[in-house]
């Protein structure tokens, strides 16, 4: 320190200085032969997880038909007896209402799936052009398929002990018959 240095001057800081805390982070060989051998699996494991959650939203379509069909068997056999209709009638509404629920989770599931393949095509596009904003939204992708799934385990865990009552009572109610 100089004599000519004010001991009560607010300290300044160089804006061209590189800040210790956040220092540029250079990529080496070895983390892009990771990121290469990654971004097929990522793509491959996207595209099935597209392909479950399409086949889960048909299965949900699948349930929602059979229950309606369900309805129509109903309104066409009237020769059935007033219970065997009932009972046939909540089967049916369960039915239905167990295709859309079939239907939500295949949609919530497309979301997953589509960060998981961007997350691998982003590192794929980055290999290729060298672009630091490609590798940032790879990133960004898998970033936000693991704070997706991170809600779900928390809807999941909050559900979980209405579940489990909603068992314990069904199974009562079912020997209480």
């Amino acid at each position: 320190m100089s004599d000519n240095d004010n001991f009560y001057q607010s300290p300044q800081t160089d804006v061209n200085a590189v800040n210790p805390l956040a220092p540029e982070w250079r990529l080496t060989k070895t983390m892009v032969l990771y990121l290469k051998g990654a971004s097929p699996w990522l793509r491959f494991l996207g595209i099935l997880a597209f392909i479950g959650a399409g086949g889960t939203m048909l299965g949900g379509v699948l349930f929602l038909i059979s229950g309606a069909w369900g309805g129509f068997l109903i309104d066409m056999l009237t020769s059935l007896d007033t219970a065997d209709t009932v009972e046939v009638g909540v089967i049916s509404g369960i039915t239905i209402f167990t295709g859309v629920l079939i239907i939500i989770t295949g949609m919530i599931c497309f979301f997953p799936a589509r960060f998981i393949y961007n997350f691998g095509n982003k590192i794929k596009k980055f290999l290729q052009n060298n672009s630091e904003e490609e590798l940032e939204s790879a990133f960004k992708n898998n970033k936000s398929f693991w704070k997706f799934v991170g809600i779900l385990s928390i809807i999941y865990l909050a559900f979980l002990p209405v579940m489990l009552i909603t068992s314990i009572i069904a199974v009562i109610g079912a020997y209480m018959l």
